[in-house]
């Protein structure tokens, strides 16, 4: 529970997972997984003969990520391209766990919604390849909070209010505690509004201090 202003925030986690934010999202990113548990968001998926064209079976697991890697960028006109990895019903691009695959993000989609205008004002002094680096890390976080069920949602018992889908156990980061916050001053600041209000028409009408409606959040 979190105490702002005179409310109590409480955070609980949500028992359904919400929306699959892969699934459901419009994603700037692109998953190219061969593993058949994780869905594949790449129309060209690469078989062996496309990454092993001399059929050198003698390849390490290096070699063999490193072929994969090497097919999506001479493949795909990307912009920024990292490992993904699943540890249990985690995903990460750190190398934690098996790699299943790459998430990639298209030249096309970055510059369709940043220019060069947004990245001096929002991103000085950062290339497109950090930018774009960056927002595929955010969107596979998403992605591994939603696997593992790490799905927030907050109540306000004194204003009857709630609202849930907020994703991972670091609440300022995902925005529900700004949300919760914006949720109490809107309301304080409408029932202020009001009652200052009607405070103006009972001193015009002389109504006497005992009958005066006090301030609900005094």
């Amino acid at each position: 529970m979190v105490k702002y202003k005179t409310f109590t925030i409480s955070i609980e986690q949500d028992h359904i997972r919400g929306l699959h934010p892969r699934k459901d999202w419009d994603n700037l990113g692109v998953i190219a997984s061969w593993d058949t548990a994780v869905d594949c968001e790449c129309s060209n998926k690469p078989t062996d003969e496309d990454e092993n064209p001399t059929n050198d079976w003698n390849w390490t697991e290096e070699d063999f990520w490193n072929g994969r890697k090497a097919y999506y960028i001479t493949q795909q006109k990307i912009v920024a391209i990292l490992p993904l990895h699943q540890w249990y019903e985690d995903f990460n691009t750190e190398g934690k766990g098996r790699q299943v695959g790459f998430i990639y993000m298209p030249r096309d989609k970055f510059q369709e919604n940043f220019d060069q205008a947004w990245i001096d004002k929002y991103h000085p002094g950062k290339s497109k390849q950090e930018i774009a680096r960056d927002i595929l890390k955010s969107e596979i976080e998403t992605y591994s909070h939603w696997s593992s069920g790490e799905v927030y949602g907050f109540t306000i018992d004194e204003l009857d209010d709630s609202c849930w889908g907020f994703f991972g156990d670091d609440h300022e980061k995902s925005g529900l505690l700004d949300h919760a916050r914006e949720t109490i001053d809107w309301e304080v600041k409408n029932k202020t509004a009001y009652h200052l209000q009607r405070l103006k028409n009972m001193i015009r009408n002389k109504v006497p201090f005992d009958k005066r409606i006090s301030y609900k959040y005094s």
